[in-house]
Parts: structure tokens; C-alpha cells; sequence
């Protein structure tokens, strides 16, 4: 197994950072146990959705959102919307 729990970072697991830091490290100590070269895909997998907001860029607009908390930042749903389908309605 090659998991690593987010209480083993010291990090809040909303902030992308963490997730970005968390998979990193995942991958080294998988990929430091393998011939790399013979990699020729990979796949993730996860038990619940969540969403993070990003911009043009991809940068992240705030913390993520588990998948069972509400959008506190009603500008993001705003901003959202405005690249919707004109049929499409976001859940509030």
C-alpha cells in the first residue's frame, strides 16, 4: 500500500496545496518501488466527489469542497454560471 493519510501531512485536507503535496509524495514512494519506464498508465480512483473552483489558469479560487458541504461563496456559483448551458441551473 502506498496511502498516506492527510493527518500525516499537518495540512487541512480542503486546501488544494495539501491534495497536490499528498498525491506527490503517493506517487514517489509508488514509483520508487517500480521501474518507471515501464509505466505506461495510471489511474485514480476515489469514494465520494468533491469540487474545487479554479480560474482560467487552474489555479484554485478557494478551499475545496467536500461533497457534502454547501458553497459558501455565493460569487463562485455566480461566476460558474456564467459558463453554463442557458437551461442549466446550479443547486443552491
Amino acid at each position: 500500500m502506498h496511502g498516506i493519510r492527510f493527518a500525516e501531512t499537518g495540512n487541512c485536507p480542503r486546501v488544494p496545496d495539501t491534495w497536490w503535496q499528498v498525491l506527490t509524495e503517493v506517487l514517489d514512494r509508488l514509483l520508487s518501488s517500480i521501474d518507471r519506464e515501464r509505466v505506461v498508465g495510471m489511474a485514480v480512483d476515489g469514494t465520494s466527489g468533491s469540487a474545487l473552483a479554479i480560474d482560467e489558469t487552474g489555479r484554485p479560487l478557494g478551499d475545496t469542497l467536500m461533497y457534502d458541504q454547501a458553497v459558501e461563496d455565493v460569487s463562485i456559483l455566480a461566476r460558474i454560471q456564467t459558463h453554463m448551458p442557458p437551461r442549466v441551473q446550479p443547486v443552491v
